[in-house]
């Protein structure tokens, strides 16, 4: 599998993952990155299904589009940078998700301090932890349904799961 797709509420620890598996397996790190313009999510979609069909070389994304873009528009009030449809192609990339999340959303809600996100605009931070609860449940539903048209989704909870697990699915 040549693309790995790191996915998850902020805080939940997937930028910690990353780095870690990149670091053990030397897998190549690809970051979407958030919102941005029309053309620009285009060019890092078309950027991505290249990865997908990459038969010699691993890619951990850190988030895509066609999951976290739909998911954050939602529960932010926003419209979506591309019509929800447009990211309908991107079910049929050969692709393997990692949905990270926690049990315990206080230590999401922490991690999502300035202190971790320093990077990331204060008014993001702001409206992404005023509306965590929503955005957990966002994800939990478009997980499953993301899961029933066959994509294959590992549920990964630093706290409780097992990284040597996580591993050996991967």
């Amino acid at each position: 599998m040549s693309l790995i797709v790191i996915e998850g509420p902020d805080g939940a620890g997937k930028s910690t993952l990353i780095e870690k598996l990149a670091k053990d397996f030397g897998y190549t790190v690809y970051r979407s990155g958030g919102p941005k313009d029309a053309e620009t999510m285009v060019k890092g979609l078309r950027e991505m299904a290249v990865l997908a069909f990459d038969k010699t070389t691993t890619y951990i994304c850190d988030r895509a589009p066609w999951v976290s873009e739909l998911v954050y528009s939602k529960a932010l009030g926003r419209a979506t940078v591309l019509p929800a449809d447009a990211f309908l192609m991107c079910y049929s990339f050969p692709q393997r998700i990692i949905y990270c999340s926690l049990e315990d959303s206080e230590t999401m809600l922490k991690n999502m301090s300035r202190e971790f996100k320093a990077h990331k605009p204060a008014e993001h931070t702001v409206g992404v932890i005023q509306s965590h609860e929503n955005i957990c449940r966002l994800y939990d539903e478009l997980i499953d349904e993301i899961e029933n048209v066959g994509i294959d989704i590992y549920d990964y909870d630093w706290q409780n799961g097992s990284y040597e697990e996580l591993t050996d699915w991967i």
